[in-house]
């Protein structure tokens, strides 16, 4: 009697092991088809995509350039990491998602100082624009008050020539300003700047030097 309760003690944890396993195998293959079947974050490659896209139609690459590149290698990486996963038997996007996220962060951080960069160039060409322009009104009365001599009319000839190129100058760059061609507006704003300042220098040294000899003859 003992023998066959101790038999089927025995056989009961049997039935009970293989009870287990067989649910844990059908719980493991459950587990493996949910994950396999897992798909590609579509929708998030496409924030992240379009991010990045709206960045370039600021012209971050040019106002900015650094951290737009390290956007573009983001995106890389977080593209590689879905394809990565792609190409697994289990497929496990949580680590592609989480980069494709952070593309979108820093897509956002770059397009706020593409604007702020803009807005740095727009501020600077315009304050050259009002030094030019006070340069040109100040050039042209000292130009009146330069000497007359044969020497002199040929010399304030030319300089009413670069004074007139430097005008035309200036009115280039309000059409470049106004089709947003901020870099090229800013160097040519710098070099115009540049030449009405070295022509009030000449002028004023020659003045002084006229004065100075008139009072002492």
């Amino acid at each position: 009697m003992t023998g066959k309760l101790t038999k089927s003690l025995s056989d009961f944890k049997k039935m009970k092991n293989n009870r287990f396993l067989v649910s844990a195998t059908i719980l493991g293959i459950t587990a493996l088809t949910f994950t396999s079947c897992t798909k590609a974050p579509q929708e998030k490659i496409d924030l992240a995509n379009q991010a990045v896209q709206n960045a370039a139609t600021l012209e971050a690459e040019v106002y900015a350039t650094y951290n737009f590149v390290a956007l573009q290698d983001s995106l890389k990486g977080a593209l590689e990491a879905v394809e990565a996963e792609n190409g697994s038997f289990i497929k496990d996007y949580s680590v592609a998602v989480e980069k494709l996220d952070q593309v979108i962060i820093l897509a956002n951080d770059v397009k706020v100082e593409a604007e702020i960069g803009k807005q740095a160039y727009s501020a600077e060409i315009a304050a050259n624009i009002q030094t030019i322009q006070t340069l040109l009104a100040e050039n042209k009365q000292l130009i009146e008050e330069a000497p007359k001599g044969k020497e002199g009319a040929t010399a304030l000839m030319a300089i009413k020539g670069e004074l007139e190129a430097i005008e035309v100058a200036v009115a280039e760059l309000n059409n470049l300003v106004a089709s947003g061609d901020l870099i090229s507006s800013s160097q040519k704003a710098k070099v115009s700047k540049e030449k009405a300042t070295l022509i009030n220098s000449e002028l004023k040294e020659v003045i002084a030097k006229y004065k100075g000899t008139t009072r002492r003859v």
